[in-house]
Order: structure tokens, then sequence, then C-alpha cells
């Protein structure tokens, strides 16, 4: 009996193996393409699953061009004065919007410094596609250029600060903004120390729709504000 078993199993691994030749030999390209794809969809799936939850976003917007490696070090220096994990996932995440614009003046001035010529499109597109960000209502903490500012002020789109402050900051150039470059985040950091004379930090208002029309969402945006304006 052990021998007629013995028997009955080589002749169906004999079987299996023919099987499996004949499928590799007619499917096997097809298999190694659907093997491929799974890994590719495993791999998506789980840097989908992975991907950054944003806690707050800081826009900045002025003459300042930040590469792409200097703006990874900004949002590090965000995150560290973050005062808390705002969306409870174990991580504090800024989001950083920029936005290259610049007055007449300061374009002037840029073109004498770059060779080849500057195309005064680009600036115009930056301008546009920052105004139109503006009205979105996905962010309220500002650091723009004074010339911005003003416009903002003067459109009553900005909180004042003695609406935001107990005590307002001795960095406040007005009741709307502050001069960034003399807080205590501008002088203890490497990239955001790099702004420029005339960046002000300012808040937007709540807006109708967005992040910032959410009460409490907009409540955690100013404190990421009121943590960004230390002296």
């Amino acid at each position: 009996m052990n021998g007629n078993n013995a028997g009955g199993d080589i002749r169906i691994e004999n079987r299996f193996t023919a099987w499996f030749d004949n499928f590799w030999y007619h499917f096997k390209w097809r298999t190694i393409g659907a093997l491929l794809l799974a890994f590719v969809l495993t791999v998506c799936i789980s840097q989908c699953a992975r991907k950054e939850k944003i806690d707050v976003v800081v826009m900045y917007a002025g003459p300042y061009l930040y590469s792409g490696n200097e703006a990874l070090v900004v949002k590090d220096e965000l995150n560290a004065v973050m005062p808390s994990d705002f969306n409870g996932d174990g991580e504090k995440i800024t989001g950083l919007v920029t936005y290259q614009i610049m007055t007449e003046e300061q374009l002037l001035d840029y073109k004498k410094q770059v060779e080849g010529g500057v195309d005064p499109s680009y600036f115009t597109t930056q301008s546009s596609n920052c105004n139109n960000y503006l009205m979105t209502g996905e962010c309220a903490i500002l650091l723009v250029d004074e010339s911005l500012f003003a416009s903002l002020r003067d459109a009553d789109r900005l909180r004042k600060l003695d609406e935001v402050f107990p005590n307002v900051p001795s960095s406040a150039i007005d009741g709307y903004g502050l001069d960034f470059t003399k807080t205590a985040l501008a002088k203890n950091s490497e990239q955001l120390g790099k702004l420029p004379e005339g960046t002000v930090l300012c808040l937007l208002r709540p807006y109708v729709m967005g992040n910032t029309s959410n009460q409490t969402t907009y409540s955690e945006i100013t404190s990421m504000f009121v943590a960004m304006a230390k002296d």
C-alpha cells in the first residue's frame, strides 16, 4: 500500500509540474506584469496612507524666493514653534505656500541683478495666483511684503492685533501687522531669518469658506500666529 501511495504522489507531482510549465510558457509575461502592478499599487496605497496631514498653513508673498530645500527647512522652523498637534495625528506639520511678488521699484532693482533679463509675465502670474489663493479661505497666517500688507489692511481683510493679543508685541508696526524681522522666530531661524526688511506678519479675518470659516480651526490658526509673533 505504501508503494502505491508513493506512486500516486509521483503522478500528481508530475501532473502539477507539467501544468505549471505549460502555464508559465503561455502566461509568463502576463503573470510578471500582474505581479509588478500589484507591487506598484501596494506602494502607492502605502504612500497615500502615510500622506502628510497638515495642521496649519502659512503663506509667504514677497520678493524673496525660497529654493525647494530652503522651504523644507522653513517648514521645520515653523513646526518647532507650533503650540500643539492640532489634528491629533501625532505630528506637527506646517503647510507652506509661497509667491514671489514685487513692487515696480523692487522689480527694477531685481532686473539689474539678473543676467539675461526678466520675464514680467512671471511676476504678473505670481501676483494673480496669490490674490486668488487669498480668496480661498485656506490660510490666514501671512508673511507678506509691506505693499501687499497695506492693500489687505486697506481692504479690511486683517484682524486687529489688540483683538488677538492682551499685550501687543513690541514688533507691531501699526494696529494690524508686525515687523517679522524683529520677532524671536526670525532672529533664531536660519531660513525664516533670510526674509527681507519690510516683511510683515499679519492675520486674515475668518473667511466665508475654507479652513478659516471653521471656528475651531481658526482658533488653532490664531494660536499659531501668536506663537510666531513672540518677541
